[in-house]
């Protein structure tokens, strides 16, 4: 199937929401982070979300399956590569575990989220100190 310049143009707008959204949620939370803000990092306008989304919580959707292919992406990597099952089966389940634990690094950049860290150990020596 042959995709039109419409095809590659929403396809692009899609994956700058989806970006955009994937650092800012990772950055500060869902509930902390307006469409607006969005759409500005994003590049876009308001009706260009609207237009490949019903709503904030289906970008987040989108959001949530990117990072969920990921870490099946590294599990599956990661357990292909042992010949023994039992050995596939422990190297999957350890980086399941790690994904796991790992929480807003699978969300944001180390840039973006080592930057707020900061700013929050900052505060809170100032506020303590």
């Amino acid at each position: 199937m042959t995709r039109t310049k419409h095809d590659l143009r929403s396809e692009a707008t899609r994956r700058r929401l989806v970006t955009a959204a994937r650092t800012l949620f990772g950055a500060r939370g869902y509930a902390d982070v307006g469409t607006e803000e969005i759409v500005r990092a994003a590049g876009v306008t308001r009706g260009a979300l609207y237009h490949q989304f019903r709503d904030k919580a289906d970008l987040f959707a989108a959001v949530a399956e990117e990072v969920e292919a990921g870490i099946a992406k590294r599990i599956a990597g990661a357990a292909g590569v042992e010949a023994d099952p039992v050995d596939a089966l422990r190297s999957g389940a350890w980086l399941f575990l790690d994904a796991s634990r790992s929480g807003r690094r699978l969300w944001c950049s180390e840039e973006t989220c080592g930057r707020r860290d900061r700013i929050r150990r900052w505060r809170a020596a100032r506020r303590d100190g």
